[in-house]
């Protein structure tokens, strides 16, 4: 056998490795499962409030793909809203929701709020929507 050949064989043993492990990394992905976020509901008017009140509303959301489900971050679009969280991945199937609470102090008229909403479903943030007019 000449050198040539051993370099051929080599690179072939090597490249026959190198296939199964990429494999090996799907089949552990597929059987890991795929995530998938759905909400009932994305916008939620609280109508008519007074200035000063603290309003709540709850987002539900399923997970209807077939991986854990886990919120990642939320971002409110100002200090006025809080928001909290589940901070357990959940499975396939099972439901969970997002607690937004809106503090109306200092404000008045038409108020609209977001909330992004960031998961290990997607790399795009899902934006939540609150809003409320507020009487002074």
């Amino acid at each position: 056998m000449t050198l040539k050949h051993l370099l051929i064989i080599q690179s072939l043993s090597l490249l026959i490795i190198f296939s199964c492990n990429n494999s090996t990394d799907n089949n552990e992905k597929i059987s890991a499962g795929v995530p998938k976020i759905e909400f009932n509901e994305i916008e939620f008017d609280f109508g008519k409030i007074t200035s000063g009140e603290k309003v709540t509303h709850r987002f539900k959301y399923k997970n209807t793909g077939n991986g854990k489900l886990k919120i990642t971050e939320t971002v409110a679009g100002c200090g006025c809203s809080s928001v909290k969280i589940d901070k357990n991945p959940i499975n396939a199937d099972q439901t969970s929701y997002i607690e937004v609470t809106f503090d109306s102090k200092g404000f008045h008229g038409l108020q609209i709020k977001e909330i992004e909403v960031f998961t290990n479903a997607s790399n795009k943030p899902i934006n939540l929507i609150i809003s409320a007019n507020v009487d002074i």
